[in-house]
């Protein structure tokens, strides 16, 4: 890699992640909305379930960084930052359109996912992993048991975040029904 690429590289993840923090903090309710409240209020009370309709993933992850210390509203926050840096290093670690997921993650609509008190920064790196996962199936790295329990297991966690993930759970079964015998790594 060049040295001015990389450098344009590192000055956007660095950048990103100085207006992700900047976006909340100069906001005046924190880039939260009643539903982020309602997300927090569910992590507070855990394990006692409310009447919530919402999935366990995000409120747990909220949860599970109150007890380093930090209130809820903070551990929100610090949820869609690790979000935006596990996706950046995954991208870079496996290789997997490392550039794209730089540019892709530097977009201001993604900014704000990040900084948002919602659980769609949460639902990000399951996407991502269901992606790296499928592209491992379709070259044939990935193969028979192995890669059933893998897809499963990504599938599970993202309708544990979101219900709306039941469509991607529709669309890999009925993906997974019309192409049972064909050997994709072979068309490569």
């Amino acid at each position: 890699m060049k040295f001015k690429e990389r450098t344009i590289q590192i000055s956007m993840i660095i950048i990103t992640l100085m207006m992700i923090i900047l976006r909340f903090l100069l906001n005046e309710k924190g880039r939260t909305s009643p539903d982020s409240i309602r997300y927090m209020r569910f992590a507070h009370v855990f394990p006692t379930i409310d009447n919530t309709t919402t999935p366990l993933g995000y409120p747990l992850s909220i949860k599970f960084f109150t007890f380093f210390g930090p209130d809820e509203f903070w551990s929100s926050k610090i949820v869609g930052i690790g979000v935006f840096l596990f996706i950046i290093f995954f991208a870079w670690k496996k290789k997997f359109f490392f550039k794209e997921t730089v540019v892709f993650c530097a977009l201001f609509s993604f900014l704000s996912i990040f900084s948002y008190t919602m659980s769609e920064a949460l639902i990000l790196p399951f996407v991502l992993l269901f992606l790296y996962i499928s592209s491992l199936i379709i070259e044939g790295k990935l193969k028979n048991g192995k890669a059933i329990f893998y897809l499963s297991l990504t599938l599970i966690a993202l309708y544990n975040v979101r219900y709306s993930s039941l469509f991607i759970m529709a669309g890999t079964g009925l993906f997974g029904l019309v192409s049972w015998k064909r050997q994709y790594a072979k068309a490569l």
